[in-house]
């Protein structure tokens, strides 16, 4: 199992006698590379401390120097690596807005307002800071609005509407809202899947809309 990159460079130093002071050193850099939120800027910096350290410490020696250096630079490729792998198993926006619509459909809640009037719907969710829209996808005769509630994405207070599809008997949530730290490019249009939920999540007259609906039939 390869060692650690603070006890590689420690093992190393020692054999080469390094001072008390001069391991401290060593040390105060490896752990200021170790700070998960480091920048780009700040990695490039730490490298260039710890090149200068080398070139210190092996004045007169430019053979080990050398080699040591091409063994720091893979060992701190490797450190970026995994640093850059820890990152990317973040959620991403898309995914964090994905997950709350399925949650929210997966519970079903109570509609509080049941019209197939929209302009009724809209005008019981009078504290939504928007309008609600009739949108493109669902202007044909085929669907029907049932009602609506008021539900939350991501901190925002949000509409969810519960559709029908006429002709399947298909009951799906659409969700409108506005997302200040979110907006898809208009014409885009986003799929996820969560907890057994299909998601599309896309941009329509200045708000962000999401359309959930059971992967499994109802």
């Amino acid at each position: 199992m390869k060692k650690p990159l603070k006890q590689e460079l420690s093992n190393h130093y020692r054999d080469k006698q390094l001072s008390g002071e001069q391991l401290e050193k060593l040390h105060r850099l490896q752990a200021n590379a170790g700070k998960a939120h480091m920048t780009g800027q700040g990695k490039a910096s730490w490298l260039q401390r710890l090149s200068k350290f080398l070139d210190r410490f092996y004045e007169g020696d430019k053979a080990s120097s050398l080699k040591l250096s091409w063994s720091i630079s893979a060992l701190a490729v490797g450190f970026v690596l995994v640093l850059g792998i820890r990152a990317g198993l973040a959620p991403s926006q898309d995914e964090k807005v994905v997950s709350e619509i399925a949650y929210n459909h997966n519970k079903q809640a109570a509609m509080e307002v049941k019209s197939a009037a929209l302009s009724d719907v809209s005008n019981y969710l009078s504290k939504l800071d928007f309008s609600l829209i009739n949108s493109e996808r669902f202007a044909s005769p085929e669907w029907q609005l049932l009602g609506g509630r008021y539900c939350s994405i991501q901190g925002s207070l949000a509409a969810q509407l519960r559709i029908r599809n006429t002709q399947t008997g298909k009951v799906m949530t659409l969700y409108q809202t506005k997302l200040p730290q979110y907006s898809p490019a208009i014409g885009d249009t986003h799929l996820g899947y969560d907890a057994g939920v299909k998601v599309e999540l896309w941009s329509e007259k200045g708000l962000i809309l999401g359309l959930a609906q059971s992967e499994v039939d109802n």
